[in-house]
């Protein structure tokens, strides 16, 4: 799912080339190609996709083949550095803090894109920090999550931590997002909520709610 605040229609966000991976002589991945523009939702249905996804987010370097980001090379980059730059990808389990609220959770997802000066934080004279708070809590709103604001990650459905994990992914403000099984784990027959949380995933980058 790619976002497109401030970006030129149809830009191309992520193109990978030849990409190919072996564990100890097995292929998981031979010779993918993927290209997704601005304002594009892609749904690779293909063996070896978590791998591709993986290869694309940084997280594993490929034997060989190429990964560009924004036009860039970034084929031995880390993943810390494509975070940076906007490109943010989920895993199969959502790996949320147990002990945090989700009001918590979304919060310190806004930390990478709105850091706040500590020490007057604390003492909660930080108007950054309470717009902050502010924030995440329309973001909550926004993915239908606001009766859970209180309730700690570990007493949440596999469905609810899921749709968390999408508004924590929103929250990092990202221009592409890889999505992995998003409804992995979820009950058979009641994957529906998710899914249209997923469209709307698409529809809040498109339209982003912090412009």
């Amino acid at each position: 799912m790619a976002g497109a605040a401030d970006r030129r229609p149809g830009e191309t966000l992520l193109r990978v080339d030849g990409l190919a991976k072996n564990y100890d002589g097995i292929t998981a991945v031979d010779g993918a190609e993927l290209e997704i523009a601005e304002g594009e939702v892609v749904d690779p249905n293909e063996a070896g996709k978590t791998t591709t996804l993986e290869m694309s987010a940084g997280i594993t370097i490929p034997d060989r083949g190429t990964v560009h980001w924004l036009g860039h090379d970034a084929t031995c980059s880390g993943p810390q550095y494509r975070v940076r730059q906007g490109l943010v990808r989920s895993f199969q389990e959502a790996a949320l803090f147990p002990a945090l609220t989700v009001t918590e959770t979304v919060a310190i997802a806004l930390e990478r894109s709105r850091p706040a000066r500590r020490g007057r934080s604390l003492l909660g004279l930080e108007l950054s920090a309470r717009s902050k708070r502010q924030d995440a809590e329309s973001l909550i709103g926004h993915f239908g999550l606001f009766a859970y604001r209180p309730r700690r990650n570990s007493e949440l459905s596999t469905e609810t931590r899921r749709i968390v994990e999408l508004a924590c992914l929103v929250a990092l403000q990202s221009r592409l997002l890889l999505l992995d099984e998003p409804t992995s784990g979820c009950p058979s027959g009641r994957p529906r909520p998710l899914r249209n949380c997923c469209a709307d995933c698409t529809r809040t980058l498109l339209s982003p709610w912090w412009s």
